[in-house]
């Protein structure tokens, strides 16, 4: 490939993730994604991939500031995001890992689905514990995986980091879950599944 061809392959990346940017808050996880998918799959080692492609990911990453002024105008869109709207961040990050769990569980067998959780906050140990400790669970065999097995482990990554906007501790005031968070996280598992 020539150095044009890559320069404007790597301009064309970066104005979809612009465009993606402004469609998608959940798009804040590309450039990351980008990174690791490119350090795993094709590159020996950190210093030749910065060496190789800093351009490419200091573009990439420059359209967080664009998402952040976005975010910014639209008051933590319309009111329904943030950190001063009645859920503190420990709530909202304690209930998310029962909708984790759920998300995987729909993966495996898409029963009973449903269309609003409306703004359910887990409260009781029974409620957070068992959910949280599968969480942290998969966690480590992400982290084990992307140490050991690389390519494994970026599907793991591929999950959590997608989610991570929706799903961690900034909270989502007007649903504390929704099925369609899944749609992307979806398909890091739906690959494990084909090359299994």
């Amino acid at each position: 490939q020539t150095r044009r061809g890559a320069i404007g392959w790597s301009l064309a990346a970066v104005l979809a993730c612009l465009l993606g940017m402004s469609a998608k808050e959940t798009l804040a996880t590309a450039p990351l994604l980008a990174l690791a998918m490119d350090r795993i799959f094709f590159a020996p080692s950190w210093q030749q991939l910065w060496r190789a492609r800093r351009g490419l990911y200091l573009g990439l990453a420059s359209t967080w500031i664009f998402q952040a002024l976005l975010v910014v105008s639209s008051s933590g869109r319309k009111g329904t995001v943030g950190f001063d709207l009645g859920v503190s961040w420990w709530e909202y990050a304690l209930t998310q890992p029962y909708y984790l769990c759920r998300y995987l569980a729909l993966t495996l067998w898409p029963q009973a689905l449903t269309l609003d959780y409306g703004t359910y906050l887990a409260k009781t140990p029974g409620e957070i514990v068992p959910y949280a400790v599968g969480v942290m669970l998969l966690l480590g065999l992400t982290g084990w995986a992307l140490w050991r097995v690389p390519a494994l482990g970026f599907c793991g990554l591929w999950f959590f980091l997608i989610l991570a906007p929706t799903s961690s501790v900034v909270p989502v005031v007007s649903q504390t879950g929704a099925e369609h968070r899944m749609y992307l996280p979806l398909a890091g598992l739906l690959s494990l599944g084909v090359v299994g």
